[in-house]
């Protein structure tokens, strides 16, 4: 199976304190900072929480989860993100979330989303799940 690979090619950022806006530390961060998150797209602005997502979407057989990593500045070029298992229909970039994979779910279980994330300065190489899951009325 092929994994789909999304690697950003920008300049990385240095900084020399641990303070700063959120963007700033999260550019601070290393690896281990790193979150596999989801949320259910709904009309409402919706949010990616990390390692698990839920929600209640009223009369619907599918919802789409959305998954992301959080934590990390996926803006710096530094970071290779790889969606595992093929179960990704679509990946894309966001400049607000990064790399993400959505994908049609059904209701009443838990769906999981590996996502293997690397530090190509360092080397370091993680594999991080998010489990999505959602109920309907029907």
């Amino acid at each position: 199976m092929s994994a789909v690979l999304a690697t950003i090619a920008a300049p990385a950022l240095a900084h020399e304190d641990a303070t700063g806006t959120q963007t700033e530390l999260a550019q601070l961060a290393g690896i281990e900072s790193a979150r596999a998150a989801c949320y259910i797209d709904t009309t409402a602005w919706d949010v990616a929480t990390p390692d698990y997502c839920s929600t209640i979407v009223w009369w619907q057989p599918k919802a789409t989860a959305v998954f992301s990593v959080i934590g990390i500045d996926q803006s710096s070029g530094r970071y290779q993100l790889t969606y595992l298992d093929n179960k990704c229909s679509r990946v894309w970039y966001t400049t607000q979330e990064g790399w993400i994979c959505s994908r049609s779910i059904g209701p009443f279980r838990d769906h999981t989303q590996r996502v293997q994330v690397t530090d190509l300065q360092t080397g370091q190489s993680v594999i991080l799940s998010a489990i999505a899951n959602y109920e309907t009325g029907a």
